[in-house]
């Protein structure tokens, strides 16, 4: 019965999806990593709930049910939060199986990614300088993170759902925008027609790129402190500094376009560079919620 009430008052809509978000207080403050969790869920929903309105305020021309927002609703293929839902498509019993043996290598990667981190913690050089303690597992989040995210790929083609990766070989970049780009690309899109279209678009990316940066920061700190009932200010400082070094790396791309090999590898090392260093206010956060994932005393607070 909202529906009608969703096409002609968006506000409507953000109502509820910001009651969505608040979900996870249900759940005892001492079970951090449950409502770590649900705070991921509920974010899910914020984003589907927003996307779904704003196709409505531009008119969609389909005939629209609550089956079909409900459908939309379901955190399956994860983060495909933009409407509609992909629809489901048959595939071919060769990439069947091809789909299942990436599913099941990539686990098996993100597995032994997973079990690297209990064993550094008992190493005693990285108990005992942070500095290698977080690049250490700076690569083995990369390297996991993209595993995990060809697992979870493979198993929505499985399911019969032609999706594109979460995280897409974020190796490969060659600047901070061009990271972005690449890492977790659905939110990316969502972020792109819902965000910076509305407050910049190519015609004042300044203004959409601090507006996206912004409210994902927002919204990272948010979750992160309920998840772990402690508001620091780390994720909102984090995206924050995503914005000059955004800035930075469209001046390092023009230059390594002229430079060639020399200025891709230029590229290369200040985007790791940035993003290295920063990301210790991110991975504070990701430390409160799984306490073994570094093993030196945190440089943070």
């Amino acid at each position: 019965p909202l529906l009608k009430q969703i096409r002609t008052a968006p506000a409507v809509s953000a109502v509820l999806a910001t009651v969505v978000l608040a979900t996870p207080l249900i759940i005892s403050a001492d079970q951090v990593g449950y409502r770590a969790l649900a705070c991921v869920l509920a974010i899910d929903q914020w984003f589907k709930m927003l996307d779904y309105s704003r196709c409505l305020a531009q008119g969609a021309t389909e005939k629209e049910t609550f089956r079909r927002y409900a459908i939309f609703l379901l955190p399956f293929p994860l983060f495909l939060v933009q409407y509609p839902k992909q629809e489901r498509e048959s595939s071919p019993s060769a990439m069947m199986r091809k789909n299942l043996v990436t599913a099941i290598v990539s686990g098996l990667i993100f597995a032994v990614g997973y079990g690297l981190l209990a064993i550094c913690s008992r190493i005693e050089l990285f108990q005992s300088v942070f500095v290698l303690d977080h690049l250490m597992k700076l690569v083995i989040f990369i390297v996991s993170i993209e595993a995990l995210s060809s697992s979870i790929c493979a198993i929505e083609h499985r399911a019969g759902y032609k999706t594109e990766p979460l995280v897409h070989r974020i190796v490969a970049s060659r600047s901070v925008a061009n990271f972005w780009c690449r890492f977790n690309t659905r939110v990316h899109k969502w972020f792109l027609d819902n965000v910076f279209n509305r407050f910049g678009d190519n015609r004042r990316p300044l203004l959409g790129v601090c507006a996206t940066f912004l409210l994902s920061g927002l919204f990272h700190e948010l979750m992160f402190g309920i998840a772990t009932s402690q508001f620091d200010g780390y994720q909102l400082t984090f995206f924050v500094l995503q914005i000059p070094g955004i800035l930075i790396s469209r001046v390092i791309a023009r230059l390594a376009n002229r430079a060639g090999y020399r200025g891709r590898v230029l590229g290369g090392a200040f985007t790791a560079f940035w993003l290295g260093s920063t990301s210790v206010f991110f991975f504070h956060g990701v430390d409160q919620v799984f306490p073994m994932y570094y093993a030196a005393e945190p440089f943070l607070r």
